[in-house]
């Protein structure tokens, strides 16, 4: 059944080691919209987050002990398409640690900046402060 001309459900097939047909991943206007929604929360955290972020960069780009940070994202990337097949392709989500990395980042992004106010922490420490609270928040 259609509603306003979109379809309600499309199952996208792939090949599967053996090369037979795999319809496993069914992608319905519910689930797309989850992505959706997802992208555009990470993308808002970017942009909430980012002064910080790129003041991480510069100061991983200028830096000989830091400068992995900068490939940390990149070869995450990697590791997700390597290992896609892998991945479980049913999510849940648990109330109760969503609460516990909601408090961590908000924890760490408190104490971020109350140190800053005080004068009390340096900047290699705000900033990776900043980082846990972003990727605590990602992971909300």
């Amino acid at each position: 059944m259609r509603t306003s001309g979109i379809p309600q459900e499309r199952t996208f097939h792939t090949l599967d080691d053996a090369g037979r047909l795999d319809a496993r991943l069914d992608w319905t206007l519910h689930g797309r919209s989850r992505l959706i929604g997802a992208l555009v929360f990470a993308g808002i955290l970017a942009v909430v987050f980012g002064k910080a972020l790129v003041a991480l960069g510069f100061h991983a780009a200028e830096s000989d002990l830091h400068s992995h940070i900068l490939l940390i994202p990149l070869i995450s990337g990697y590791l997700i398409y390597l290992c896609r097949k892998q991945l479980p392709t049913e999510h849940t989500c648990s109330a109760r640690l969503a609460t516990i990395a909601l408090l961590v980042s908000f924890s760490s992004v408190g104490l971020a900046f109350l140190l800053r106010e005080r004068g009390g922490i340096s900047q290699n420490d705000y900033l990776g402060l900043m980082a846990w609270g972003f990727v605590c928040y990602l992971a909300h």
